[in-house]
């Protein structure tokens, strides 16, 4: 957690640290700045919402979240100074009580925020006995007893705020003038612990009985009297004092010491409290002890008894997240975390010696049928026999090994390693490079990325950048069944899943997600409703032969083969991060999933994951590829970059509570509002100038709350919600005036989500200027003003209209005189004034469209002059020039209205003839010709021949691109060409065009 002293937890876990213990506890001091500096804390509690509360002689009263601690008694020159604080009560109205040591009694009021101290007053029978009040307890008739060093003081619910001093006219009360240590409700009475033993106040208050703890001699008896603490803990009354702990026991009415064994000094106790099922703890002025309930025994722990050596324990609470919170005198506090309630790393069951190799990175898991476990480091072998022995065997720099995919072992218990430079086995204590499947598919040696046997004994072999290979070692038959993978930079079969009377899947880097239907024999691509961003997976799980699990870099898939259904499950349902690498079946059917943040498990009631991390006994949260495995009784072992864990406890006794969501803090312009504010009942209400609205929040969860996250959105500003962030602090700028609620919601390191939103309703005033009425008379005025300007400039605009229409007149007429000669240069050749390419393209979809619509045939004719390229060296560009100008006018002399001509470019001109097929086109074309030869050109005198050779398409009308029609066109055209030029050629048209 993050407030907790950060250190090495392989080292904690490995006993490099005392406090290291074999219960599986390890306490750390706080290490949040402001819950640091306190040097003595006398009580901690947590109010209705979750947050923690400590009671203290440095600050008095501080409030935590998980996240920071707020000083909630600020000190104020001109009333509160610095408060030593020894207890507090929460009401159910929500009023807080406290009792400080020479403060009296203050009174925190929650809904009127009032603070009321209640002090000794010598001329008032009923104020508080004394300012040292040392308890404070609220019984089951809502009756608040005051314990303090004078007497005891109660509070009646009828008069909720007025102090009544108890026993006050019984000057021979047990209770009158006494010091009270501790008060608890047992048996329809009120018990006292005193510095002058335990008395019993009947409930009605009438009778009392005076009782004292056993004790062996005077001066015994003597220290035996004061006693600390009594506590009433699951219907058992015990008690505490500088002699032990004691049970009270009904039929001798007395109280009977527990037995401490003789390598344990008796406890001088302050406090005890039932944290878990069946155990005591018990704080002692010497440290923390735990006592077993069932057995009446102390528990021993790696240091003896004392969990919590040379620490004056005085309060103890545990939160939600099962921690123990123990407050000290003048060594502040310290918090317990059960080590390994979940993992258990397998370094701890190693011999000293074995650690080191077991803590590196776990690349492989593997359990074989003989019961052996198998765990593949960077550099070396390890293996636990079924007699928990371990032993390593270094891979040797001879082998080249760096990195093992994959461990498997065939029919005859012989160990098989997929690792990063080839196939090996190992047998007899030694490895040995196995190259026969690579040698019979006639290729080198490379990365061998996974691995499977079947019953059958052929080997699936996944190679680095080469595909999926099958060996047969009896029969030497190999097979590269997939090779879609082959030459793609980087790309890889990650992982290979073969299950009996399933269909095998390959999941591959980047290629997706290969399957065999068992019955055949050919592999291919199962096609997936995922867009086309996912291009690869890490794992491909069937759960059955309908559903599919499926790893990727963006989250987990549940793919329904059945109906093409796809889920997709992110971080937003669990996931401690969305790469997921690996996905498996425990032993008993639970799906795992493993990322780059830890695993998490699949909740089918919830329907969601269930995140573990770090506080779970995991050494490191970056899970290995494929490196998991579960044993035939069901040990689950997963290997991690700091070492392999094994699961540690039944995941079906597990039961999480989903956290609250609170409001910590609420800043405006830099005034601090959050001991005023109530969230529940009422409404922020912020002015028009307010410059800046700071809101802080925590999701109430301490296991480790610093992955915990949230999203937010402001209704009235926008409906989408944020992403999911551990930020904690939302601020909000000058925002326009209106109403605005704010939703936050909250997810814990476990994946769960916060009981409910939390909503913020506040509103930001409007300015002066934005009433109504204001607004009403502004715009009265206006139009009055309006009308009057309208009025005054009538006439006038009556007199310009005459002028103003004729010269708006004269102006569009030359506006459209001038986007006409625009338009005709922008879509005409300048040379030949014919339609340029653009201009033809326009026009020909409009007369493909009517000859669609008139069912009438359309061809293209595509003209190139001949020998156009010879005349201009001969004679020059200007003959060009003129050359073209006169073949224009000719070609445009001779068309329809209907048809259309362009210059297509350099020599080369384009015509579309309406209502006319390929044979009537290649007529046309030839009378041009004829028409060519008889009126030739005259440059300077000189008379210029011109001929010209022409390709004719005409297609169905169903093509509308222009490209298909003059490609047929140029290529009838280059026939015409090489056939010896002055020709017509029709183009020959597919049938199966369309």
């Amino acid at each position: 957690m993050q407030y907790i002293l950060k250190r090495g937890y392989l080292c904690l876990m490995l006993l490099c640290s005392p406090t290291v213990l074999a219960l599986d506890y390890h306490f750390s001091p706080i290490d949040d700045p402001l819950l640091a500096r306190q040097a003595s804390v006398y009580d901690i509690k947590a109010d209705k919402q979750g947050l923690l509360w400590f009671s203290s002689d440095t600050d008095g009263l501080i409030r935590f979240d998980g996240y920071r601690s707020t000083n909630w008694l600020v000190p104020d020159s001109h009333e509160y100074n610095r408060l030593n604080i020894n207890r507090m009560v929460f009401t159910e109205r929500g009023d807080m009580w406290l009792g400080g040591w020479g403060e009296g009694l203050l009174l925190l009021k929650q809904q009127s925020k009032e603070r009321i101290n209640f002090k000794a007053d010598s001329s008032d029978d009923n104020a508080l006995a004394s300012d040292r009040v040392q308890e404070i307890f609220s019984d089951s008739q809502d009756r608040i007893w005051i314990g303090s060093v004078g007497g005891v003081n109660i509070i009646y619910p009828e008069q909720p705020y007025r102090l009544t001093r108890f026993a006050l006219n019984q000057p021979n009360h047990p209770l009158n003038g006494q010091r009270i240590w501790g008060i608890t409700e047992f048996d329809n009475a009120i018990w006292f612990a005193t510095s002058n033993g335990i008395v019993k106040v009947n409930a009605d208050l009438s009778t009392y009985t005076q009782l004292d703890l056993p004790a062996f001699n005077k001066l015994v008896a003597d220290r035996a009297r004061e006693v600390r603490n009594i506590a009433n803990i699951n219907n058992q009354l015990w008690a505490l004092s500088s002699q032990g702990l004691f049970l009270y026991q009904a039929a001798c009415q007395c109280f009977t010491e527990m037995e401490t064994p003789e390598d344990l000094p008796t406890p001088r106790g302050n406090v005890l409290a039932e944290l878990s099922p069946g155990r005591l703890w018990v704080g002692a002025s010497d440290g923390l002890y735990l006592f077993d309930i069932p057995s009446l025994t102390w528990l021993k722990n790696s240091n003896n008894y004392n969990f919590l050596p040379n620490a004056d324990v005085r309060s103890l609470h545990q939160n939600s997240s099962k921690q123990l919170w123990v407050g000290t005198r003048d060594r502040g506090i310290f918090v317990g975390l059960a080590q390994h309630s979940v993992f258990k790393p397998l370094a701890l069951t190693m011999p000293a010696a074995l650690q080191e190799a077991a803590l590196k990175r776990i690349n492989a898991v593997y359990h074989d049928k003989a019961g052996n476990l198998w765990l593949a480091t960077p550099n070396q072998l390890l293996r636990r026999d079924t007699q928990q022995q371990w032993q390593v065997f270094d891979f040797g720099w001879q082998t080249g090994i760096h990195k093992v995919f994959r461990i498997y072992s065939d029919a005859n218990e012989v160990l098989w390693l997929a690792t990063d430079v080839g196939l090996f086995y190992f047998k007899d204590e030694q490895f040995t490079q196995e190259t026969r499947p690579f040698d019979l598919a006639k290729i080198n040696s490379t990365a061998v990325t996974d691995l499977f046997i079947s019953h059958t004994g052929t080997f699936y072999l996944s190679l680095w950048q080469q595909g999926l290979l099958t060996w047969q070692p009896d029969t030497q038959d190999v097979v590269m069944a997939i090779t879609d993978i082959f030459g793609i930079n980087g790309d890889l079969i990650h992982q290979i899943s073969v299950q009996d009377g399933l269909p095998l899947y390959a999941a591959s880097r980047y290629s997706g997600l290969f399957v065999n239907n068992a019955a055949q024999e050919r592999w291919s691509r199962l096609a997936l409703p995922i867009h086309d961003d996912i291009d690869g997976f890490g794992c491909a799980l069937p759960d059955n032969n309908s559903t599919l699990w499926l790893c990727s870099e963006y989250g987990l898939w549940q793919f329904d083969k059945t109906n093409n259904n796809l889920l997709h499950y992110m971080p937003e349902q669990g996931l401690p991060s969305p790469y997921i690498n690996s996905a498996f079946f425990d032993a008993h059917g639970q799906l795992w999933a493993l990322t780059n943040n830890g695993p998490a498990r699949f909740d089918t009631q919830l329907q969601r994951f269930i995140s573990y991390g770090l506080a779970d006994g995991l050494p490191d949260l970056t899970m290995q590829r494929n490196a998991y495995s579960i044993s035939a009784d069901g040990e689950m072992v997963l290997g991690t970059a700091n070492g392999a864990v094994v699961l540690n406890n039944d995941l079906e006794q597990e039961v999480f509570q989903p956290p609250r969501l609170v409001l910590t803090e609420l800043i405006v312009d830099g005034v601090d509002l959050t001991r005023e504010f109530d969230v529940i009942s009422e409404d922020l209400e912020l002015p028009y100038s307010y410059n800046e609205l700071i809101i802080r929040f925590a999701v109430l969860d301490y296991w480790e709350p610093e992955l915990n996250s949230a999203r937010s959105r402001l209704i009235g500003l926008s409906d989408q919600w944020s992403a999911l962030n551990n930020s904690r602090e939302i601020r909000y700028v000058n925002l326009k005036p209106g109403k605005f609620q704010l939703e936050i919601e909250g997810q814990n390191s476990r994946g769960f989500n916060t009981i409910a939103p939390l909503r913020l309703t506040f509103s930001v005033a409007a300015p002066w200027y934005y009433s109504v009425w204001i607004w009403l008379l502004l715009i009265v005025s206006l139009l009055a003003l309006f009308v009057l300007i309208i009025w005054l400039r009538e006439a006038s605009l009556r007199r310009q209209n005459v002028r103003l229409h004729d010269l708006v007149k004269q102006r569009t007429q030359e506006l459209e005189s001038l986007a006409a000669q625009l338009k005709n240069r922008a879509d005409h050749d300048p040379l030949t004034n014919l339609l340029n390419r653009d201009g033809f393209a326009e026009n020909f979809s409009r007369l493909l469209a009517h000859a669609a619509r008139e069912k009438q045939a359309v061809s293209l004719v595509l003209i190139d002059i001949d020998y156009f390229k010879m005349l201009n060296d001969q004679y020059g560009h200007n003959a060009g020039d003129v050359m073209l100008q006169h073949f224009a006018k000719l070609l445009s002399q001779r068309i329809r209205g209907t048809d259309i001509v362009g210059r297509w470019g350099g020599e080369e001109f384009v015509l579309a003839l309406a209502n006319c097929n390929a044979m009537d086109a290649k007529v046309f074309c030839q009378q041009f010709l004829q028409l060519l030869q008889n009126d030739g050109c005259k440059y300077q005198g000189t008379q210029l021949t011109i001929s010209a050779t022409m390709g004719i398409a005409s297609l169905p009308l169903s093509v509308n691109s222009l490209q298909q029609w003059v490609k047929y066109a140029d290529e009838a055209l280059y026939i015409g060409k090489n056939n010896g030029r002055n020709q017509a050629v029709i183009a020959t048209i597919p049938t199966n065009l369309t």
